[in-house]
């Protein structure tokens, strides 16, 4: 009885063996993997997701093909082509332009510069006057250097409006004649007064100069600064500078610049 008890036993498991093996496997749910738990993130700074196992390459800018790569110094051909595209006048090279707004761009002997009168509803003094310049675009008080300059100034609301009927430029009496200006070399205007602005060769403005130096006596002191004349007057007026206080006294408005190249 046990002997047909064993066989019957081993019968049933190798039925439930074969049964087992044809069973068809069981097919797993794919679990994706967390982004944000492997990679800390989860979003690049572009709002895209990040790639689990792959680091995206860092973004390059594309740059502009520019075709005066390899030159330092501007020919008076690109100058030539500047000027031939701008007919506007606009304040813009390839590879330098004037700061925001509405400033004027002359080529000079050695430099190119941008201009702009910059005033104030009342009187200034030079000191002022200097402050506003860098106050504006880090400039500084510049000096006239040619018609077409003196033209453009005509031009300007504050040059050419009849308000403000001279303004400060750049330029001051030297130290030795300020303490005896009427010595003889000191009433020479060519070696009476320092030209600060070193973007011009100054021929321009002494040529533009009054007779003689005016040397008036006001608030303590002589007139050591230079001032320009501006509308009223005439635009072919010869004299249109002259040495002026340094002080407060009837000036509202400056000349001032930035260097481009």
């Amino acid at each position: 009885m046990s002997g047909k008890l064993l066989i019957f036993v081993l019968l049933v498991c190798s039925f439930l063996l074969v049964v087992d093996s044809r069973r068809p496997p069981i097919q797993h749910d794919n679990v994706e993997e967390d982004c944000e738990e492997d990679d800390g993130g989860g979003y690049d700074s572009d709002g895209r997701p990040n790639r689990v196992g792959a680091t995206r390459p860092p973004a390059t800018r594309q740059r502009a093909e520019d075709d005066w790569d390899g030159v330092e110094e501007p020919t008076d051909d690109d100058y030539l082509r500047y000027e031939n595209t701008n007919q506007e006048g606009i304040c813009l090279l390839e590879r330098g332009k004037c700061p925001q707004g509405d400033w004027r761009m002359f080529k000079r002997h050695n430099e190119t510069v941008c201009l702009k009168i910059y005033g104030a509803p009342y009187t200034i003094d030079i000191s002022t006057a200097a402050k506003v310049c860098r106050e504006q675009a880090n400039a500084r008080v510049m000096t006239v250097d040619s018609d077409e300059e003196r033209r453009w100034i005509y031009s300007t609301p504050l040059g050419g409006n009849g308000s403000y009927t001279m303004m400060f430029i750049a330029g001051n009496r030297n130290r030795e004649c300020k303490a005896n200006p009427h010595v003889p070399k000191c009433a020479d205007k060519n070696t009476a007064f320092t030209q600060s602005d070193g973007t011009s060769d100054h021929k321009y403005i002494y040529s533009r100069w009054a007779p003689t130096i005016l040397n008036r006596f006001l608030f303590g002191g002589y007139d050591d600064c230079l001032a320009f004349l501006t509308y009223p007057h005439a635009i072919s007026i010869d004299h249109a500078v002259q040495d002026f206080t340094c002080d407060k006294h009837t000036l509202n408005t400056v000349l001032c610049g930035v260097t481009v190249m």
